[in-house]
């Protein structure tokens, strides 16, 4: 099968420059890692067939300057920026407005209902929330659509039973997080976090770039709740106070980062929304008594043997 996102009204002499580093495709759908260059600011309206479409920005290639930015209008909201994981429901139809840049990106094209056991869920997204779709703040599906980028252009040992395990688990958490539903569960008793409130918590506080985290003004709107009374269910439910929190989730990410011996200590950093390797490295010496430097040796010393 050839699945196909369709471009309409697009002037030749300001369309874009595609090309496709790599693609894979199966009866589910396809995959394909590609490189975008707008020459000029335009705009133009976007199709999708019978597939969802997923799409996960990804660092440009060496040399490559300027990045492109999206805006797309929802309709009754107006233009919408569009973030760095976004999706896009089956039969539907988008005005996309771009400036001049580029963009590289991997895009999954996908039919659930062709999964295997999936095929017989109700896979009906009509009640997805536009603006929670054009800038997903999930880490768990940033994390799944970043390992089918990694399979796509560099397939491993049983690769396809890879991608169709990473794509059943990128359809179900899809599912749960951009339903409109999964907004409304009640709180599990008085005083406390939902689950959902709970889930939607962690996912901003992961995506989050500034190491002081996300505000308590948008934590608490994003839960429908006061400033204050967030603040006390989220002691009440996590146990811990929410600057504790966001403190111990960033220091968890730096060490997961760390442990990557690919990665520069600056690009960790960077990641972990610092502005300098400096600043970066005084922070995690305070919490954990070592340098990003020390720790990194330590914990890949400890692999080696």
């Amino acid at each position: 099968m050839h699945a196909e996102i369709q471009l309409r009204d697009v002037d030749s002499a300001r369309g874009p420059a595609k090309r496709v580093e790599c693609e894979s495709r199966d009866e589910a759908g396809e995959r394909r890692v590609q490189q975008i260059h707008w020459p000029q600011a335009g705009q133009t309206r976007v199709s999708t067939g019978a597939t969802c479409v997923f799409e996960l920005f990804l660092e440009l290639d060496e040399g490559e300057t300027g990045r492109t930015d999206y805006l797309a209008d929802v309709p009754g909201r107006g233009p919408q920026a569009v973030g760095s994981v976004n999706f896009v429901p089956p039969h539907s139809s988008l005005q996309l407005h771009w400036t001049a840049g580029r963009k590289r990106s991997f895009v999954c094209l996908l039919d659930p209902g062709k999964l295997g056991p999936l095929g017989g869920l109700d896979w009906d997204w009509a009640d997805v929330d536009p603006l929670a779709a054009l800038d997903i703040r999930s880490e768990k599906l940033r994390a799944t659509l970043q390992w089918l980028a990694e399979e796509t252009m560099q397939p491993s040992f049983a690769s396809g039973l890879c991608t169709r395990s990473l794509l059943t688990v990128l359809s179900l958490e899809a599912r749960r997080h951009l339903g409109r539903d999964a907004a409304k569960a009640p709180a599990a008793c008085q005083g406390r976090l939902s689950p959902a409130q709970v889930a939607r918590t962690q996912e901003r506080i992961a995506a989050c770039h500034d190491p002081a985290g996300p505000s308590l003004a948008d934590l608490a709107g994003a839960c429908e709740l006061p400033a204050r009374e967030f603040s006390e269910m989220f002691k009440n439910t996590l146990g811990v106070t929410l600057r504790s929190y966001v403190a111990q989730a960033h220091l968890e990410k730096a060490r997961i980062l760390l442990a990557d011996p690919r990665l520069l200590v600056k690009q960790v950093a960077y990641r972990c929304g610092f502005e300098s390797a400096s600043a970066f490295g005084s922070a995690f010496r305070r919490a954990t008594g070592s340098t990003p430097a020390q720790y990194r040796r330590r914990v890949l010393e400890g692999e080696a043997a």
